[in-house]
């Protein structure tokens, strides 16, 4: 994750290598051979049959690296959350909050809209993977490599991902028209195609009238949840989706 060869890490902006290397930690020195003056690159790729879109990338990565210059100090860690590089929980914990000086803001750490919610714990670690997009929708298991078709269970027409399946998806767009009574100002915001965990952070200044404030808080996390349940059911029992149920 260290930014030595451009403003983004090798790890990001090659995902589709970084997850056939073997050595995922290992410093520039370990990757590198050197006889006289000629210096090679191993980038200890477990998967030898490369597709024509990894091919491309091995070949992008050795033109960026033939074009940075290295030196022969001994590799090191720096934490850029402090200006003379040294780590400090103080620091780490301002990165988190989006509050280190002098630096772009960092998005904000959204402890409280999971972890102060009276809410079952397992439905407080599902909604804390899904703020951070990280629940295994088809999308982030292909992204981890799985062979798998990309079709959303419940609408059978549209591709999976977190801002489908929760919110764009026909038959929970149908769920939360019928739990928020066609409200249509509601339903802008709550199907905006943007950040999902922005819309748990603006959740609450959306109720006008209508709902008791506790029913209206907790009511983004029921839907989901149920939805995910729902989905789940589906594929690995074979049951069909009925907004009855989920209601229910």
């Amino acid at each position: 994750m260290d930014k030595w060869c451009g403003e983004i890490p090798l790890e990001v902006k090659f995902q589709n290598l970084f997850r056939h290397a073997s050595i995922k930690n290992g410093s520039v020195e370990q990757h590198r051979t050197q006889e006289g003056n000629v210096m090679e690159w191993n980038f200890y790729l477990r998967r030898r049959n490369f597709r024509e879109s990894e091919v491309n990338s091995i070949n992008e990565l050795k033109v960026l690296l033939a074009h940075t210059i290295l030196d022969d100090e001994d590799d090191s860690w720096r934490w850029n959350g402090m200006s003379n590089r040294t780590f400090s929980v103080k620091s780490y914990y301002l990165d988190l909050h989006g509050k280190r000086r002098g630096d772009a803001q960092v998005p904000n750490f959204p402890y409280k809209i999971i972890w102060k919610v009276k809410l079952p714990l397992r439905i407080k670690f599902f909604m804390w993977y899904a703020v951070w997009e990280r629940i295994l929708t088809v999308d982030n298991l292909r992204n981890r490599g799985m062979i798998i078709q990309n079709r959303c269970v419940l609408c059978k027409a549209s591709e999976e991902s977190i801002i489908h399946l929760f919110f764009l998806c026909p038959f929970t767009s149908m769920l939360w028209m019928r739990l928020l009574h066609h409200r249509v100002e509601i339903m802008d915001a709550v199907m905006d195609k943007g950040n999902f965990r922005n819309i748990f952070i603006n959740w609450p200044l959306l109720n006008s009238e209508g709902f008791k404030a506790i029913t209206w808080k907790l009511l983004p996390y029921a839907v989901c949840w149920s939805v995910w349940v729902t989905r789940n059911k589906a594929i690995f029992q074979n049951k069909n989706a009925s907004m009855e149920k989920v209601i229910c």
